[in-house]
């Protein structure tokens, strides 16, 4: 399975993205720590997010540390476009979320060069814990 339309910036809004998790779709930009912001005026977006069914993996800085979150089923995670954060999404993810960002209606998504030491042994625990 694919992605119904690329997920990299700069982005207009509204948009409704379908993200399956395949070797064949590379998401590893979505697990960079990134930001959301506009270019221009360096506006940012608001992040929010619902669970719909499995669980995803977020990275957050918080406190100058990089942080794995893990929302569950049921719950919703909302963040400010200038936090860190990244969102492991890969061939064995398996999840379905619903995803809103408010901001500008143009926004980018943009890498923040931060090192996440934690996102190869999320990544390796979640690859034997699908075997």
């Amino acid at each position: 399975a694919a992605a119904s339309r690329p997920v990299r910036g700069p982005s207009t809004s509204p948009q409704v993205f379908r993200i399956e998790g395949s070797p064949d779709f590379p998401t590893d930009f979505l697990a960079r720590l990134h930001v959301l912001r506009r270019k221009s005026d360096n506006a940012c977006g608001e992040e929010f997010v619902k669970v719909l069914n499995g669980a995803v993996t977020w990275f957050m800085v918080v406190e100058q540390e990089v942080a794995k979150v893990a929302v569950p089923k049921g719950w919703q995670i909302f963040y400010h476009g200038f936090v860190e954060h990244g969102a492991l999404i890969d061939s064995v993810a398996d999840f379905v979320t619903c995803t809103q960002i408010i901001g500008p209606p143009e926004w980018e998504l943009v890498p923040t060069g931060r090192e996440n030491p934690l996102l190869e042994d999320a990544k390796k625990s979640r690859l034997e814990g699908a075997k």
